[in-house]
């Protein structure tokens, strides 16, 4: 799902895939695709498209993942996405693993058709569904049981990654280039966090919603419905209870998104919002650093390193942006000198 492009596709023994047999347990009336489609593999989490198990022969995209990503998953997609007033893909149902830590969620097939905020009609169509979402949610119950996601949710994203960082640094293997680079992160996300009540003022005023967290265009897709097209968005792993930021960051049509949400929100600012896309900046640096730095308990640290290294930059621009860039003196005595 997270690709247009299968990375490989399955036509033979499909009775016997993993997915498959997950699938059999929800009882449907047909079990057994005509093929199977890897749309994403991680070590221990994929992503495959049955064909044709579907309702009227339609394909199912089955997607395996942590236990309580999965929870989360499909309590957005049977409690809060049917009651807001936007389409959005079907949930055929969770199961369980003999492993406990990982389930199956096993989801309606979003389509072919790609979001390309590039195109006018694809932006517009974003930033009018993006503030139905944000307006919408406050009226749900379930939203606000979610996961918190609020600027303090980022700083533990920060405070993660360092003490990540600063455990790989017994890492034989590591060259001097690369601690290098790792120590230039920890010196930045001690002077973010010095600097943190900065980002909190930067939140202030902004009604707490229900938010996607990972926006990105590959995790939406545009289904044309009676000539009008509408997006669908999916993997809302991320998705919690907190500030819009790193929604409104992916928003293509900032002026558009405002008019739209100042009709529940009044009081809201333009200036406001295109400071939330500036925290969106640096709360998406934060995360994908924390993922990135997951990494270096492994021997080969080169690739999160050199990932790394790009997020630094991206971090780097966003507090700029934010005005979080003032003199700091460094002095962590958690990390290793050598």
């Amino acid at each position: 799902m997270p690709d247009l492009v299968a990375i490989e596709i399955i036509t033979d023994n499909l009775a016997e895939h993993h997915a498959v047999r997950a699938w059999s347990e929800l009882r449907p009336k047909r079990v057994e695709p005509t093929a199977i489609e890897t749309l994403a593999r991680r070590r221990k989490t994929a992503i495959y498209k049955l064909h044709g198990v579907g309702p009227a022969g339609t394909a199912v995209i089955a997607k395996r993942t942590l236990t309580e990503t999965a929870l989360t998953e499909h309590t957005i997609y049977q409690e809060i996405l049917p009651e807001l007033p936007m389409p959005a893909l079907g949930c055929y149902g969770v199961v369980e693993e003999q492993t406990p830590e990982y389930r199956w969620l096993f989801l309606e097939d979003a389509g072919p058709e790609a979001y390309i905020p590039a195109l006018a009609e694809h932006s517009a169509a974003g930033a009018r569904w993006l503030a139905r979402l944000h307006t919408s949610a406050p009226l749900t119950d379930t939203a606000s049981r979610l996961p918190g996601r609020g600027s303090e949710f980022y700083l533990e994203q920060l405070c993660q990654a360092r003490a990540n960082i600063v455990s790989s640094f017994g890492n034989r293997l590591m060259k001097d280039g690369e601690r290098a680079v790792l120590k230039e992160v920890i010196e930045k996300c001690d002077l973010v966090e010095s600097h943190w009540e900065r980002v909190e003022c930067l939140c202030e005023g902004v009604t707490p919603t229900f938010v996607h967290g990972d926006l990105k265009p590959k995790n939406i897709r545009v289904r044309r419905i009676r000539g009008k097209i509408s997006l669908l968005a999916f993997d809302w792993e991320l998705a919690g209870w907190g500030v819009p930021a790193p929604d409104v960051l992916k928003c293509a049509d900032l002026q558009l998104y405002w008019e739209e949400v100042r009709q529940c929100w009044p009081e809201l600012k333009f200036s406001q919002v295109q400071q939330l896309a500036g925290v969106g900046a640096l709360f998406r640096a934060l995360i994908a650093m924390f993922w990135e730095s997951l990494a270096l308990r492994y021997d080969e640290v080169q690739w999160p390193v050199d990932k790394i290294r790009i997020y630094l930059e991206r971090l780097n621009t966003a507090t700029q942006c934010l005005g979080i860039n003032c003199d700091f003196v460094y002095a962590n005595p958690a990390v290793p000198t050598a």
